[in-house]
């Protein structure tokens, strides 16, 4: 199946895919976990999300933890939601024909869980 967003260069028999994202996420993930290029970032990101989902097969559940004004705050995490709100928006930004930087905004829920 060809992607909206492939490009076929039928003299070299190569296909390039747009990846619909702006330059500045890439420049993000280099600089902060020190990624150098798009194919190990890609290989990464599935490895981190598989790890992921096999916790989340295995019953744990995920938590973010922080401690402000010395208390502690934990959050449950649901990849589910954040997976699903990510394949909305990214459906919506491919009919507007222009890359998607998302605003990636995790909602507190309070878990009761003590870390």
């Amino acid at each position: 199946m060809k992607d909206n967003t492939q490009i076929d260069d039928e003299e070299n028999k190569l296909k390039f895919v747009k990846l619909q994202m702006p330059a500045t996420i890439m420049d993000f993930l280099a600089d902060h976990y020190g990624f150098f290029d798009l194919v190990e970032l890609n290989q990464m990101s599935l490895y981190i999300l598989k790890a992921l989902a096999i916790m989340e097969k295995d019953g744990f559940k995920l938590a973010i933890h922080k401690i402000v004004d010395g208390k502690s705050e934990s959050y449950q995490v649901d990849i589910h939601e954040i997976i699903a709100k990510l394949r909305i928006e990214l459906a919506n930004s491919m009919n507007e024909k222009k890359p998607h930087d998302p605003d990636i905004k995790i909602e507190e829920k309070e878990t009761g869980v003590k870390i």
